[in-house]
């Protein structure tokens, strides 16, 4: 039986029996291009005398899949000072792979005086790549390109992955099993390997072929398979841990397993040592991947979407159905539809998430568990090392997220650097919101200001801090001031709070803005009033339509935000768009509805008697509040700055307004020249 296979014109896998390793041939015009050799050197000549009698073209180029073991001892029969002489591709970490593992078990088997003479040992020379990889390559076989790619750490650290783009031939090494279970890898759980295969099929296009390292040609189809069997065991096994259930315990708890159990032994046990180390003596794993390990305290988080998430997200933008406008005119009955797809096609096919995940990720994300409640946040600071420190807690609202505060991080910066203060940011994401978790208590404002002010004092050990929000982040940051003062130094907002009730005698101008905001309310309220009354009922169809969200999302930025009826005065598209994508891709539109449901379980507040300031917001009826209002919740308010610019999202809209004048409310409050 012949054991080359041509696979596609001028692509050939050699396969040594069903389940051994395979060797894949590229032909170019006038040379081939060899992907891995066998293990061990002898064998490799074999491989070579076998390829030279197939095929009447020279070997130029060898490329390694991965390093795996002695997986590339067969390397020093292409390399220099061979007949050969091929240029070796493979991935860069092939040489610390090689320093690290390979030369140490060399020396060692060499200096054991009682080794038995092994074949496979014997006069290996470690040959690394002569081209270390660590970008994307194109390869010109002559008339033919071959793109090699390495791969973030899967399988292993070296992977590297092959695309045939004329033929659309995939060559994938041990990343993909068809002759059995994907294999783990060795020392650490890969906890990534799913993802990278996600990424790898959001790129095939029907009817590509894939040649993995072990067994048969297969199709994007069945890597998206074993995606997401890996999918299925990396995340029981994080989940058994925290359960605090032992590694048999564990395999013993499903009776599902997609891949036999016998073989999931030491895969656990490698998975539960990871995470044992991640989480530090005597911990349990936090519950956020973080690339692909957990954490005890406040864990960093990644942000990494899977790619068949994207491109599912992607296939459903593309087959969106608009109405008709129900007005004449330009967003009279809400988002003006045309704008709407345009915005969407955009989403579709325009947006770079990887781009703009990429940047997000270079934040310091956290996740901390308050009370048995994930909270997400972001800490940065900004203002001189030497300078005095405040914590200062950015609350968002809705329908916000952390991504409204992260102008004010670089305006601080620079107001800091000034006033001699360094402010430590601390910006959560508010229960319900993104990747913070609800609680199970009712969401009302005092509990989440118990929540964040947890966060502060119990894990983040700022014993005094600042608070300022906006909108829910405001009243918050109201109820954190009023229930505990001794750990306040200020609160700052741009929604001043109202008193519990309004005692009479109301002045004028309260009257005034009270009537304006009944009448704001009962032109605005349509919102709230669905979202407080059927927020599961709007929140499944939110839920199903990205296109539904984004228009949900946009109409109040438009509204709310101090841009004239221009959107995109205040937000460029890309930040419409990952704001959109981060609720889509958390799933948590419906959880955002929570404060509104729960708002009755709301208790008056009690008095406000730690400093306070206020910028007011240029909204409707909020630009129209007299300071009076404030003073009747507030007993010590001791910055008051009345509308100019800069709407709802006023840390988003007008940066280095809000900033100057937070700089100058704690500098004063401390006492700073």
């Amino acid at each position: 039986m012949d054991p080359w296979i041509t696979v596609a014109p001028g692509v050939h896998q050699r396969r040594y029996d069903p389940l051994d390793v395979s060797i894949v041939v590229v032909e170019g015009a006038a040379a081939l291009l060899v992907v891995d050799s066998r293990a061990e050197p002898a064998e490799a000549e074999v491989l070579l005398s076998d390829i030279r009698e197939r095929f009447d073209k020279p070997v130029r180029w060898l490329v390694n899949t991965h390093a795996h073991y002695d997986h590339t001892y067969g390397n020093q029969a292409f390399g220099p000072g061979t007949e050969t002489d091929a240029a070796i591709y493979g991935h860069a970490n092939i040489a610390r792979h090689f320093a690290e593992y390979e030369a140490p078990r060399l020396a060692a088997w060499r200096a054991d005086p009682s080794r038995e003479p092994d074949r496979h040992w014997n006069d290996v020379r470690l040959t690394p790549p002569t081209h270390p990889v660590d970008r994307p390559v194109t390869l010109d076989l002559g008339g033919r390109v071959v793109l090699l790619r390495p791969q973030p750490p899967a399988h292993t650290d070296t992977d590297l992955v092959l695309l045939v783009p004329d033929v659309r031939v995939w060559i994938v090494g041990d990343l993909v099993e068809e002759s059995g279970p994907p294999m783990y890898g060795s020392g650490s759980f890969p906890f990534g390997w799913p993802d990278v295969l996600d990424e790898l099929v959001a790129e095939m296009q029907p009817g590509d072929l894939v040649v993995p390292g072990h067994g048969r040609v297969v199709g994007p189809e069945f890597v998206a398979r074993q995606a997401a069997d890996l999918h299925v065991v990396a995340g029981r096994f994080v989940a058994a841990h925290e359960r605090g259930l032992s590694t048999a315990e564990g395999l013993a708890s499903q009776d599902d397993w997609p891949v036999p159990v016998d073989y999931l032994v030491s895969a656990i046990d490698r998975a539960y040592a990871q995470l044992d180390h991640a989480a530090g003596p005597g911990a349990t794993a936090s519950r956020a991947r973080v690339s692909g390990a957990m954490s005890a305290g406040p864990a960093p988080l990644t942000i990494r979407v899977p790619a068949i998430e994207l491109r599912e997200l992607r296939d459903r933008l593309r087959r969106a159905r608009f109405t008709t406008a129900s007005g004449g005119a330009h967003w009279e009955a809400g988002v003006d539809p045309a704008y709407l797809a345009g915005l969407v096609a955009e989403w579709a096919d325009g947006f770079d998430w990887r781009r703009v995940e990429e940047r997000l990720n270079l934040l310091d994300h956290r996740i901390a568990e308050v009370d048995g409640t994930r909270v997400h946040f972001v800490r940065a600071s900004a203002g001189p090392a030497e300078g005095t420190v405040v914590p200062l807690l950015l609350m968002h609202g809705w329908p916000s997220s952390f991504l409204e505060m992260l102008p004010l991080v670089s305006a601080l910066g620079w107001e800091g650097e000034m006033r001699g203060i360094r402010f430590e940011l601390v910006i959560p994401s508010l229960p319900g919101f993104l990747y913070s978790e609800l609680p199970d208590e009712p969401l009302t404002r005092e509990a989440m200001a118990d929540l964040l002010h947890g966060l502060m004092v119990g894990h983040l050990g700022h014993a005094r801090y600042g608070a300022f929000g906006g909108d829910i982040g405001g009243t918050v940051a109201a109820w954190i001031a009023a229930k505990h003062p001794d750990h306040v130094m200020g609160l700052y907002m741009i929604h001043p709070p109202f008193p519990a009730v309004f005692e009479e005698p109301l002045s004028e101008p309260e009257k005034h803005m009270l009537a304006l905001e009944e009448e704001f309310d009962e032109r605005d309220g349509g919102y709230s009033a669905i979202m407080s009354t059927r927020p599961d009922t709007v929140a499944a169809a939110l839920a199903d339509s990205p296109a539904g969200l984004l228009a949900w999302i946009i109409d109040k930025l438009r509204d709310w935000s101090d841009a004239h009826g221009e959107l995109e005065r205040r937000f460029d598209r890309e930040t419409l768009l990952t704001l959109a994508t981060l609720y889509w891709t958390t799933r948590s539109i419906g959880t955002s509805f929570r404060q509104y449901v729960d708002y009755p379980a709301n208790r008056p507040r009690p008095r406000i008697t730690v400093p306070a300031g206020f910028t007011l917001s240029a909204e409707e009826v909020i630009r129209e509040m007299p300071r009076s209002v404030a003073e009747r919740s507030c007993a010590d308010v001791r910055a008051w700055h009345p509308a100019t610019r800069g709407g709802h999202f006023m840390a988003h809209e007008e940066p280095e307004l809000l900033a100057g004048h937070l700089s100058a409310f704690f500098a004063e409050v401390l006492g700073i020249d």
